[in-house]
Parts: structure tokens; C-alpha cells; sequence
């Protein structure tokens, strides 16, 4: 563990994140998901694509450390960095969904909920085709 802490690899510091969210541990979720999304930025930013997607994974975890403290701005800020990135993620649809009922906003609670029903059954769909 103490290799993974000091390694500078995005998906150490990513999984060390969702373990501490799993033990209910939101502050050394938090340290953890934000120097992955450190070094994914810095991976984008440099021209690798693909660590966006890794990205969206970071900013979809920090919004459920941030749902876990209650803060649904920041969480929010988080889903939508998330969905920016990566669009075709039926879970941070719902939860944006989540976040504009409890906002009172039901204009786009029904559009989010709208987005994740069509992700996830396309997802869905891809699964079957796999068999």
C-alpha cells in the first residue's frame, strides 16, 4: 500500500480512492481521487486521449464523495465535468438525476432521467450482443 500512495500512476491513487469511498473513508477518498485527477489532467493536457476517460471515472468518484458529505454543488460540478467528458455513462446520468430532484429542478431531473434510460439500454443492448 505504501508503493501505491507514493507512485505517481493515476489508477493507484484512482483505486486507493474507491477503496477509502468503500470504507466509508470520504476525506482519504477525496486526497486520493483528486491527485488522480491531477495526474489525468496532465495526461490529457499533454495529448493523451485516452486518459479522458479515465477523467470521467475521477470526476464521477469525487461526486460520490462529494454526495457522501452532502455537498451536491460540488457534486454536481463533478457529474457535469464527468458527463462533459464522457456522455455515454448511465450512472452519472442517474445521479445527476438524483441531484436535480433534490435541487427541486424537475426540468432536468426529466431530462437526465430521460439520458440514462437511453444509455442504459443501449448498454444493455451492447451486453446482449455479447453473449
Amino acid at each position: 500500500e505504501a508503493h501505491l500512495a507514493t507512485a505517481e500512476e493515476g489508477d493507484s491513487h484512482f483505486g486507493l480512492g474507491v477503496i477509502a469511498i468503500e470504507l466509508g473513508e470520504l476525506g482519504a477518498a477525496r486526497t486520493s481521487l483528486e491527485r488522480a485527477l491531477v495526474i489525468f489532467e496532465a495526461r490529457v493536457a499533454s495529448g493523451n486521449l485516452g486518459a479522458g476517460m479515465d477523467l470521467a471515472k475521477t470526476h464521477a468518484r469525487l461526486a460520490d464523495v462529494a454526495l457522501g458529505e452532502d455537498d451536491d454543488e460540488a457534486a454536481r460540478t463533478h457529474v457535469l465535468a464527468a458527463l462533459g467528458i464522457n456522455p455515454d455513462q448511465p450512472a452519472v446520468w442517474f445521479k445527476l438525476y438524483q441531484l436535480a430532484l433534490s435541487a427541486g429542478d424537475e426540468a432536468e431531473a426529466r431530462r437526465a432521467l430521460g439520458e440514462y434510460e437511453a444509455r442504459k439500454t443501449r448498454a444493455e443492448a451492447g451486453m446482449a450482443m455479447d453473449r
